[in-house]
């Protein structure tokens, strides 16, 4: 029988507690205790034999692209050719599109570069500065506008 006089939902007469009862309540307190310090205990150590110092990551290394020999290309050859070839990357001061019309710092220098050398201007868009200057010395492209 339950000391707040509840037992299955109906309403029981509530005793007056005898010392077999507290034995029974104190015990079964105890016993309670114990569960929770048990259960508690194994929880605890769980975690800490669960945590591990992470093993050490194998260093990444990147291996560097080889650069060739630079191309040598004259003012001449390129005003023969009749297009300079402009390698930039794609932002807000070197080359964007705005509504469809090409802008940016650096295409505007460029453009005025074409102009003065009476040649067209193709633009090939690298957005990493190390495959620009592979390009440039494998002479795939005449000139850098990157943002540096």
């Amino acid at each position: 029988m339950n000391f707040n006089g509840f037992r299955h939902g109906f309403r029981t007469q509530k005793l007056h507690c005898s010392f077999d009862n507290h034995l029974n309540c104190l015990f079964s307190r105890i016993v309670n205790r114990r569960k929770i310090l048990y259960i508690s205990t194994w929880v605890l150590l769980g975690c800490l034999l669960g945590c591990r110092p992470a093993p050490p990551l194998a260093a990444v290394e990147e291996a560097e692209p080889e650069i060739p020999e630079p191309v040598v290309f004259d003012l001449q050859q390129i005003q023969e050719r009749g297009e300079i070839i402009a390698l930039l990357d794609n932002s807000s001061t070197s080359y964007f599109l705005y509504k469809g019309q090409p802008m940016g710092y650096e295409y505007e220098l460029l453009c005025l570069l074409a102009k003065e050398l009476g040649v067209k201007l193709r633009l090939e868009i690298v957005p990493d500065l190390k495959d620009a200057f592979i390009k440039l010395n494998a002479g795939e492209g005449d000139v850098i506008a990157h943002n540096l």
